[in-house]
């Protein structure tokens, strides 16, 4: 039995060898591989695991290596080993709670594999991310930073708020990943997406006479994932949505920047007492292929599917 979050697999590298087939298995025989990324062949004696959670706890694993030498021959398998793995399986039931003005993430541990004592909690804009605690390489974005952003022994998370000093990670998309009380870590749990947009941030609802006033509008925001268009460069990220604001109710002394959402203005003595401000925010497709442009009827944006919106009302007054 192995507890590794990541097993790696060694033999004693031959004299005269130039390649090695790896091949692991749940058949005793080997007939098939249990994963394509275990079925390879590779030119050192080692081969370790590309993420966690590749095995699942109280199962037996097969596994063999056969040797290429430098004419092309190749050996006939080694003696099959066998291994079973031991650790806790992705936690499941993900859910968004909205307690007061904050949104948690709640889920249960899996009753698969051992308890959990403690979990990891990543975040990303990217649909689909990778956990990863330590910045990466993603095609056409270059290096991105890591996204872990937490560690509780609870299964819940504060995901999005309006106060600082909660330090939220304010962000669309969440994974969460257990590790037991040996340091195990499982694999990653299915992301929960979050509404986008959806504004998080706290108006400003008090303005006074003669003094610049400014709300920064804030909200959840996406960038989709990696698709292909037959349009150059091809392969990019042609969903990240862009999001267009409107004062749809306000005072005419208040103004907002239909890009960032900066509401702003000065009243003066004539605007004092309460008003009612509404503000919204729209999804856009600022990357994705024009109309001028040949695209697949499934590349339109037209569909209800993908259009979303968010309003936020509150009551500003202007004092003196």
């Amino acid at each position: 039995m192995i507890r590794d979050s990541a097993p790696v697999f060694r033999w004693q590298p031959l004299e005269g060898a130039s390649r090695y087939h790896l091949r692991v298995s749940r058949r005793e025989d080997l007939k098939t591989s249990y994963r394509p990324c275990f079925d390879l062949v590779v030119s050192e004696a080692s081969l370790g695991n590309p993420r966690t959670g590749l095995f699942n706890p109280d199962t037996t694993y097969y596994w063999s290596v056969r040797v290429r030498n430098v004419e092309g021959v190749w050996s006939d398998w080694a003696p099959v080993q066998t291994f079973s793995w031991q650790g806790p399986c992705p936690p499941v039931e993900l859910k968004a709670e909205q307690r007061g003005d904050d949104l948690w993430l709640t889920w249960q541990p899996n009753p698969r594999g051992t308890p959990p004592v403690s979990y990891e909690v990543y975040a990303s804009d990217m649909r689909g991310f990778r956990p990863s605690k330590k910045p990466y390489q993603v095609y056409k974005l270059g290096e991105v930073p890591g996204n872990l952003v937490g560690t509780p022994t609870k299964t819940e998370f504060l995901m999005v708020s309006a106060d600082a000093e909660k330090k939220a990670p304010n962000k669309s998309s969440y994974r969460v990943i257990a590790v037991d009380a040996h340091g195990t870590r499982g694999g990653t749990s299915w992301p929960l997406e979050l509404d986008h947009p959806l504004i998080y941030s706290r108006p400003v609802i008090t303005a006074r006479v003669g003094v610049p006033y400014a709300y920064q509008v804030r909200t959840l925001r996406c960038n989709g994932d990696l698709q292909y268009r037959y349009q150059k460069p091809g392969y990019g990220w042609w969903e990240k949505e862009g999001y267009a604001f409107e004062l749809a109710q306000g005072p005419k002394w208040l103004h907002i920047d239909l890009e960032t959402g900066l509401l702003s203005g000065t009243p003066t003595v004539g605007d004092l007492g309460p008003v009612p401000v509404r503000v919204k925010v729209r999804r856009t497709w600022p990357n994705e292929v024009k109309k001028d442009q040949y695209r697949p009827k499934y590349f339109l944006k037209d569909a209800p599917k993908f259009q979303a919106e968010d309003v936020q009302s509150f009551e500003l007054r202007v004092e003196k």
